[in-house]
């Protein structure tokens, strides 16, 4: 008896902001394309749609960031002679960072550590190598002058939302009919 209130409650509340059918009884669950844009927002695929975007927002906001600071290394940044002082192996079998130490134009020693994509190579201790650094902000962003692929990070950001982007809307426009077989989607609408 419970679980029909329970039931019986759900239904009301998913119907209280649609208009139904006269003809269909007010029994009737509407179908994912006649709910209202805010009955989709509080779908299951509505909030599936959502995440994406906010992870889509995220992924291009950090992308852009990380662009402009490299790119004004790359641009206006000083060369200088880096000395390889550690290697960051916290992860078996790959490296996450090169520790380097270079002294900068005025002659103040740096101490910083670089990251992966800012690196061409796996790095030996005692390793010297050309960097380019900001002068602002001299243990900021500091790349390997011999790094090939610099931007490959966000080329990746833009391909993750160029996926994100178009799969959130496929997701909030066809809901729960993207994940059925279009043979059962067809049956389904024959039924109605």
């Amino acid at each position: 008896m419970g679980r029909e209130k329970t039931a019986r409650r759900r239904r009301q509340r998913r119907l209280h902001h649609h208009k139904t059918n006269a003809a269909a009884g007010s029994d009737a669950i509407p179908t994912y394309s006649e709910l209202s844009t805010w009955d989709r927002v509080s779908s299951f695929h509505g909030e599936i749609a959502i995440v994406m975007v906010l992870a889509a927002i995220v992924i291009a906001l950090v992308t852009a960031y990380d662009f402009m600071r490299v790119r004004q290394v790359l641009d206006h940044g000083i060369v200088s002679t880096a000395v390889v002082v550690g290697i960051d192996d916290t992860r078996r079998h790959r490296f996450d960072g090169t520790v380097v130490q270079f002294a900068t134009r005025d002659g103040v020693v740096i101490r910083t550590k670089v990251g992966t994509s800012r690196w061409e190579g796996r790095p030996t201790m005692g390793e010297t190598r050309q960097v380019i650094y900001d002068p602002a902000d001299p243990a900021g962003t500091v790349v390997d002058a011999g790094k090939k692929l610099v931007h490959l990070t966000h080329v990746l950001g833009v391909a993750g939302v160029a996926v994100l982007v178009p799969l959130a809307i496929l997701i909030w426009r066809r809901g729960p009919g993207l994940f059925t077989p279009s043979s059962s989607r067809r049956r389904r609408s024959a039924d109605m």
